[in-house]
């Protein structure tokens, strides 16, 4: 007997194939989309803790956050001039923050006037208890020059080696304006992996200016998602973005830097979307900073296979290059990738960096379409801008051996990028392919052996 089949029947059939393999898909993604871990009592100590320092609205303006007890009492810092006896005093405002696992009193003072090359001591007060004494500096603008540390995704584990990397960092970047961070800086929305980044961070968070922008893995799963609200109370948003939490973005000009964070972990409306367009298009458009520097936490081009981010290559990435972003740092993908845009014989900016500090290790495509990668290790970037020069050079984070240099160069008609690195690829195979069966990772390196090639 034979079978006939007609269009509307095959066409049935196509879809219920097309429904069920979606459906399969979307229960095999459940608890990673929507299950949020719980999370074990705890409650805010009775003492000033937590205390992290952070760029004002601009360069002459600071502002520290602190955790104190349970309760809201009156609070205040009081600032003394190096070589001064003069006392200044700024009230703190505070909120009480509830999670699942218990609350904390949150506390957050903008300091602003300051002067530049001047270091400020500084001591907390929050009802009868008074903190240590520490102290920061504010720096000249020294005609364009500054410095400052990028670092990728952390996602430490408990007790894990950021207690050790961090104060290395610190000892080799002496002269760093401030550390900026592209997102999950914790593993979870959980009190024991931010107790756990501020036991790693303490002194240095005291004393140098903290800037980071939010991750996928500071947000509660589900839909709409949620940021962890102890990230907004621990990290200062400038009230200068689309709306009145700056959530979506926000910027800082720093001498002759426009700074510019923005958030892409979240599906936001069609309305947020259109006004975040929008603003990041007027904001680079009428720009006259020398210098632009992006930090997000999803990339605009991923090292990794298979991952297209929308909002950041779609939305975003058009903006940079029309109007001339010189500098984008990214995470997300738990390896290190470098690349600018080709134009003819020459590198041009945009430059993009991917990079990760995090003992999760992913596998990027050997393949990709980037000038240099590595997977498998750790790093952190040391950032100088000097007239016009921009010099970007990242380390690994356990030895400190410098792995990659590059030179993104202002001329008169176009910005640069020159690399003169001449150290082999680092490919660390079985850090990232451990979990894969005998025959892929067989198949991985004969890959990243093409590259090492090619390169």
């Amino acid at each position: 007997m034979k079978l006939r089949f007609k269009r509307k029947h095959i066409v049935r059939l196509l879809l219920l194939v097309i429904t069920a393999a979606l459906v399969g898909y979307v229960v095999k993604r459940w608890d990673v989309w929507f299950q949020n871990h719980p999370e074990k009592a705890y409650s805010a100590s009775g003492g000033i803790e937590r205390v992290l320092l952070s760029i004002g609205e601009n360069e002459t303006s600071r502002t520290l956050t602190w955790r104190c007890d349970t309760l809201l009492q009156e609070s205040q810092v009081y600032l003394t001039q190096e070589l001064s006896d003069y006392m200044l005093r700024y009230s703190a405002s505070g909120e009480v923050i509830a999670t699942e696992g218990g609350k904390g009193a949150y506390y957050k003072c903008l300091i602003d006037s300051l002067k530049q090359g001047v270091t400020y001591s500084y001591t907390i007060t929050t009802g009868n208890l008074v903190s240590e004494r520490r102290s920061f500096h504010v720096p000249n603008e020294r005609a364009g020059r500054f410095s400052f540390v990028y670092l990728g995704d952390i996602q430490d584990s408990i007790n894990g080696l950021s207690r050790e990397v961090f104060p290395s960092i610190a000892q080799r970047c002496p002269e760093a304006d401030f550390w900026l961070f592209g997102g999950d800086v914790i593993e979870r929305y959980l009190e024991m992996y931010w107790a756990e980044w501020f036991t790693a961070m303490d002194t240095i968070a005291r004393q140098t200016p903290i800037l980071a922008v939010s991750g996928n893995h500071e947000q509660y799963k589900g839909y709409p998602k949620r940021i962890d609200p102890r990230f907004t109370a621990h990290h200062y948003y400038p009230t200068n973005g689309i709306d009145g939490t700056s959530r979506y973005g926000n910027y800082r000009v720093y001498g002759d830097a426009l700074i510019v964070s923005l958030t892409t972990y979240e599906l936001p409306t069609i309305d947020v979307v259109y006004r975040q367009y929008y603003w990041l298009k007027d904001l680079l458009k009428n720009s006259d900073s020398k210098w632009k520097i992006v930090v997000m936490h999803h990339p605009v081009y991923s090292p990794r296979a298979g991952r297209f981010n929308v909002f950041s290559r779609l939305l975003f990435n058009p903006l940079f290059k029309r109007y001339n972003v010189d500098l984008v740092l990214q995470g997300h993908d738990h390896a290190y990738a470098r690349r600018g845009k080709k134009d003819g014989g020459n590198t041009i900016a945009p430059l993009y960096i991917v990079s990760s500090c995090s003992p999760k290790k992913y596998a990027p495509a050997p393949n990709g379409d980037f000038d240099r990668m590595a997977a498998g290790v750790n790093f952190y970037q040391r950032i100088n801008v000097a007239g016009d020069t921009l010099a970007l050079a990242a380390y690994e984070a356990d030895t400190h051996l410098l792995y990659d240099s590059v030179l993104v160069i202002k001329k008169a008609d176009c910005t640069v990028i020159e690399s003169h690195i001449d150290r082999p690829e680092i490919w660390n195979v079985d850090a990232v392919m451990k979990k894969k069966s005998t025959k892929k990772q067989a198949a991985y390196r004969k890959k990243v052996e093409k590259r090492l090639r090619k390169f």
